[in-house]
C-alpha cells in the first residue's frame, strides 16, 4: 500500500515499469518519464462511498465471475449479471441473527438458504462486520455440525433396507470396537434410552444408537450419501478454502473423512452445504448444485448462462419421503421443537462436544435454511449466551431459524398447507 508503506510501494512500482519496458509495453522514454514522475495519492474514498448492500453476498458472486469467467472480463468486460438474492430474506436473515445475538460480546451465527427446486442461495449471513471480517463463516467457515450429520446415515440405512422400526439399544453409553481415539461413545446428557426403534432414535437423536448403526452401515456408505447430496460444495468455492491449496488438490473436493464418528459430526462442513444437502431432501432427493448467478450476459447481449444447474436424482424419492416424515418429527416432538412455526416442514438438530458449535438445519418444500452459532476465531464452549446456560442446536439456532423462516416464506393459507403436507407426505402435518 503507497499509504501504509510507501517505499516498498516505489519500489514495486519502478520495477513494474521496468518490466513493462522490457517487454515492448513502454518505450523507453515512457518509462522514463513514469519513473521521474511520482504518481499524487488520493486521500482514500470514506467508508460510506464504497459500502454495498449485502456484501457477503455480493463477495461471493464476485468469486464465482473470478473463476467462472476471469478477472478481466469480470471488472472490466460489461457483464450483465442477475444474481439469486431475494432481498426480503436476506433483510429476515439478518433480522433473525440480530434479534437473537446483539452484543458485540455474543458469539457468531452464520445462515444460508436455498431454494430446493433450483439450488438457488436466496440469502446468507456470512459474518458481522464485512468491512472488518471478510472471512465468510457461511461458505468458507467449517465447524462439526454434531447430529445434523445423522439424516446422511439415516438414508444410508434405509438405501440399505434397514426398517425405521428396528429396534436397537439406546444406553447412557456404550463401548464399540474400532471407534476412536476410544471406544466409548456417550448420549446427550448421559440420558438412557433403552431399547427405541431408529426412528425414536433420530427423534431424540441418541448417539449410541447412531454409533451402532454407522458401524453397521459402513462410514463409506454415509460419506457417499453425503457427497451425492452436496457435501462438499461446488469446487469453485472450495479453491477459497483455508486448507485447499494447491487448487486440485483431492482434499479440497472430498473433505469428508469415513470414520465411525462421521455420525455424530466429525467432519467439519459449512452451513452452504448443509443448506444445499437438506434442499436436496426438499426436492424429493434431486440435489441442485447451489447458485448465486442466475443469469449472465455479455457486452453485447450475448447470454453466458441462464438459469440454475440441472437437477440429479441422488436419493430414491421414496426414501426422502420416509427421511420427511422422521424429521418433521423432529421438530413436532423431538430435539428440534424450538423451530417448530407451525407448517409443514422437518429438519435437525446439532449440539457438538461441550458446546462448541450448535446447529439446526431443516427444510419446507419452498426453502431449506442452516444455522450455526458460535465463536469465530476459536472452537469455545457456548456457555450463559443470552440466558441459555449450554447452547444446544435446539436453543438459540432453532430460534434464529424459526423467526427466520416465519418472516421469509409466503403466507401460510389453508391451499399451501394442504399443499405442502401433500409434498412432503405428512398426513397429520398442520
Amino acid at each position: 500500500s503507497p499509504d501504509n508503506n510507501p517505499d516498498a510501494a516505489e519500489v514495486r512500482r519502478q520495477y513494474v515499469v521496468g518490466r513493462m519496458e522490457a517487454l515492448g509495453y513502454l518505450t523507453p522514454a515512457a518509462a522514463e518519464q513514469i519513473r521521474t514522475n511520482k504518481p499524487v495519492l488520493s486521500a482514500p474514498p470514506s467508508p460510506t462511498t464504497i459500502a454495498y448492500k449485502y456484501p457477503w453476498y455480493v463477495d461471493t458472486v464476485r468469486k464465482y465471475l473470478f473463476s467462472k469467467y476471469g478477472e478481466a472480463l469480470t471488472l472490466g468486460g460489461g457483464l450483465n449479471v442477475q444474481t439469486t438474492l431475494n432481498p426480503a430474506q436476506q433483510n429476515a436473515a439478518d433480522a433473525a441473527v440480530t434479534k437473537a445475538l446483539p452484543k458485540d460480546t455474543d458469539p457468531y451465527s452464520a445462515m444460508v438458504s436455498v431454494d430446493p427446486k433450483t439450488g438457488y442461495v436466496t440469502a446468507m449471513v456470512g459474518g458481522r462486520d464485512f468491512a472488518a471480517e471478510k472471512f465468510n463463516l457461511a461458505t468458507q467457515g467449517r465447524r462439526q455440525p454434531g447430529s445434523a450429520m445423522k439424516p446422511f446415515v439415516l438414508i444410508a440405512a434405509l438405501e440399505k433396507g434397514i426398517s425405521p422400526l428396528t429396534v436397537y439399544d439406546g444406553p447412557a453409553q456404550i463401548c464399540l470396537a474400532n471407534w476412536l481415539p476410544t471406544c466409548t461413545v456417550t448420549s446427550y446428557n448421559n440420558e438412557s434410552f433403552g431399547a427405541i426403534t431408529l426412528e425414536t432414535a433420530t427423534i431424540h437423536s441418541v448417539n449410541t444408537v447412531y454409533a451402532q448403526l454407522i458401524m453397521q452401515v459402513g462410514p463409506q456408505s454415509v460419506v457417499q450419501v453425503a457427497n451425492a447430496m452436496g457435501v462438499p460444495g461446488p469446487r469453485w468455492l472450495l479453491n477459497s478454502v483455508p486448507g485447499c491449496r494447491p487448487v486440485g488438490s483431492p482434499d479440497c473436493y472430498d473433505h469428508l473423512t469415513a470414520e465411525p464418528s462421521l455420525a455424530l459430526g466429525s467432519n467439519d462442513v459449512s452451513p452452504l452445504e448443509m443448506a444445499s444437502a437438506y434442499a436436496t431432501l426438499a426436492d424429493h432427493g434431486v440435489y441442485h448444485e447451489p447458485k448465486f448467478v442466475s443469469a449472465v450476459t455479455d457486452s453485447t447481449g450475448k447470454v453466458l448462462e441462464n438459469g440454475p444447474n440441472p437437477g440429479v436424482q441422488v436419493v430414491n424419492p421414496a426414501i426422502v419421503t420416509t427421511v420427511d416424515r422422521i424429521l418433521h418429527e423432529v421438530v413436532t416432538m423431538g430435539t428440534g421443537t424450538g423451530a417448530d412455526i407451525g407448517r409443514p416442514e422437518a429438519g435437525k438438530t446439532g449440539t457438538t462436544s461441550d458446546f462448541r458449535n450448535a446447529w439446526f438445519v431443516g427444510y419446507t418444500p419452498e426453502l431449506a435454511t442452516a444455522t450455526w452459532v458460535g465463536y469465530r476465531n476459536a472452537n469455545l464452549p457456548l456457555l450463559g449466551v443470552e440466558g441459555v446456560p449450554q447452547m444446544a442446536g435446539g436453543t438459540i439456532p432453532a430460534t434464529i431459524w424459526a423467526n427466520y423462516m416465519k418472516a421469509a416464506l409466503p403466507k401460510a393459507t389453508p391451499d399451501i398447507l394442504a399443499a405442502d403436507s401433500a409434498d412432503m407426505g405428512l398426513t397429520n402435518a398442520p
